[in-house]
Parts: C-alpha cells; sequence; structure tokens
C-alpha cells in the first residue's frame, strides 16, 4: 500500500520501503518494525496519518521510522485473523480474541476500545461516506451509509492541488486546521488524480474549537480536497510539508 507518498510493504518483523521516482532511481530501504501478523494482512488501513494494523503483539499504530506503538493491550488476549477499516475517526477491527469471534472499535479521537458485537468480516472497506463489513451473509454498514440521502448545510470543494514540482520534492504530509460549530461534525474526502473521493477523516470538536487533522496524501501528481458538515463551520489553514 501507498503512504507517506511511497510504496510500503509489510512483514512480520520489517517493513519495505521504495524511494525514487524513476525506474532508474528506485531503491529500497527497510525497517525493522513489529509488522504485519500473518494471516492479517486486511486489517492495514490508514487512519489520521497514521497506520493502523494487526501485529503479532496486538493492533499497532505507526507513523513512519523504526517505532510502533501498540496499542490493544486492553483488549487482554492474542488477537488473530484480522480484518479493518476506518470511518475517518474510528478503527474498526473484525478479528478473534483468544477464541472467540469479536468486532472492536477503537475511537482515536478520545484513545478507547469497545466491543460492538461478534460480527466474522472477511474484509471492511468504505464508499460513498460509509463503511461496510463483508460477511457471509452479504454487506453490513458499520458506519454512515443513508442511502445517498445525506444533507449538509455547507459543503465546499477545493481546486486541483498539484503535487509535483520543479524541485526534488515529495508531499509528505497535509494539516487542515478547522473550526465547526456545538454538536456539529465536518467530513473531509480526497480525491487523487480525478478519482473518487475517499475518506480522509472526521473532525467532531463538540464546541467551537480549533481542531488539526493530518492528511498523508498517496503518491499522484495531483489531489483535491472536499468538506462537507452538518452545520456551522471554519477552515483557517491547509498547510502541506514537503521532503526533500
Amino acid at each position: 500500500f501507498s503512504y507517506g507518498g511511497y510504496p510500503r510493504f509489510f512483514k512480520e518483523r520489517t517493513v519495505l520501503t521504495i524511494y525514487g521516482r524513476l525506474p532508474d532511481e528506485f531503491y529500497t530501504d527497510e525497517d525493522e518494525v513489529l509488522g504485519v501478523q500473518s494471516g492479517s494482512e486486511r486489517s492495514v488501513c490508514v487512519l489520521g496519518g497514521y497506520v493502523y494494523y494487526l501485529s503479532e503483539q496486538g493492533v499497532c499504530r505507526w507513523g513512519g521510522g523504526s517505532s510502533t506503538e501498540i496499542i490493544s493491550r486492553v483488549l487482554y488476549d492474542y488477537v488473530s485473523d484480522g480484518a479493518g477499516g476506518t470511518d475517518g475517526r474510528k478503527y474498526y477491527l473484525s478479528c478473534l480474541i483468544g477464541s472467540e469471534r469479536a468486532l472492536v472499535v477503537y475511537d482515536s479521537l478520545l484513545g478507547m476500545w469497545h466491543k460492538e458485537d461478534d460480527l466474522d468480516a472477511s474484509k471492511i472497506f468504505s464508499y460513498e461516506r460509509a463503511l461496510y463489513a463483508l460477511t457471509s451473509d452479504g454487506l453490513i454498514c458499520l458506519s454512515g451509509g443513508s442511502g445517498g440521502s445525506e444533507t449538509y448545510d455547507a459543503s465546499v470543494e477545493f481546486a486541483d492541488i498539484h503535487l509535483s514540482t520543479d524541485e526534488d520534492k515529495t508531499a509528505q504530509k497535509f494539516t487542515v486546521r478547522a473550526e465547526v460549530a456545538e454538536g456539529a461534525t465536518m467530513y473531509v474526502y480526497v480525491s487523487y488524480d480525478g478519482g473518487d473521493y475517499i475518506s480522509a477523516g472526521v473532525i467532531n470538536a463538540g464546541s467551537h474549537r480549533l481542531t488539526e487533522i493530518p492528511i498523508v496524501p498517496r503518491r499522484c501528481e495531483r489531489m483535491k480536497l472536499r468538506f462537507e458538515c452538518d452545520g456551522e463551520f471554519t477552515i483557517y489553514s491547509i498547510n502541506h510539508y514537503y521532503l526533500s
């Protein structure tokens, strides 16, 4: 998968990154980190600028480099056979905890886990502002999904942001600083090279408060940002950082 503008390949004990912009410039770098558990490759997803996945020691949060953070010690048992996805705020994981099937959810804003039910999903994915689980009984909507009838008080869509520069630089991260009215929720979406919009995050401050959300772009030539909110909101800044 792509993270930070580069292809990444996880093993159980390492992550391999391919650098370079042209074939004759390609080279690889390998970091020794706690990688993806065998059989849980479907658990990998990007949320809030971090990669979440299931490892041999539990659910990890990785932001690049050679260190990871294990965030699932509260589950108190061996976790395996994971399939994960995100709605932009929460990380959903269908997995085995010990010998029992469970759907557990991590709220990235509150830093809290909770168990929803015993859902057995082979894949969790997002489509048109909703998160779905594929089970033996068919598709189940986990978050969002009101048949395309969502209404918003306001929305804004920016023009193309061209990521190619004259210098040898790559866009590493964008940050959005915004404020939403009390009780409102703002949804952030990103489109790469003219493709469909996908969820990039959720701002749900609960009161008039500035919130910053990081966006790590895929490797692309251009991207667009779209914001939708069911109340008043203000975008104060969109900053981008480049890696030489």
